[in-house]
């Protein structure tokens, strides 16, 4: 139920009806209503719900994915932060690959072992 789901998400933010109501640009009577099911929101108030943090797949599914669009607004600078220090791991594994296959048949017993601790 939308109305639930909608009520739910303006608690999370610790928004009242008429905080929630002005910050979308409707009257606190239309909050109520949509919470009581009796009418929908158009898509652009959607949008700003959205906006403000609501979690849209949520509000629409009844499923939460845990994003909001907060997230995925953050979300190009987090895969770079993710590609850079893949890059680090990746450089440092190849090289520890490296040095473990050219390492005679003793060490690597030697290494694995310590890896068995």
């Amino acid at each position: 139920m939308f109305g639930t789901r909608l009520k739910e998400e303006r608690a999370r933010l610790n928004l009242t009806q008429p905080q929630f109501a002005e910050k979308i640009g409707v009257s606190k009577r239309t909050v109520v209503d949509w919470e009581q099911e009796k009418s929908s929101p158009t898509i652009k108030q959607l949008g700003l719900m959205i906006e403000m943090g609501m979690e849209a797949y949520y509000l629409l599914n009844d499923f939460r994915i845990g994003r909001t669009i907060g997230d995925l607004k953050q979300l190009p600078a987090y895969q770079e932060a993710l590609g850079e220090q893949m890059t680090t791991q990746n450089a440092d594994e190849r090289e520890l690959l490296t040095r473990f296959r050219q390492a005679s048949a003793e060490t690597r017993a030697f290494i694995m072992k310590g890896l068995e601790l």
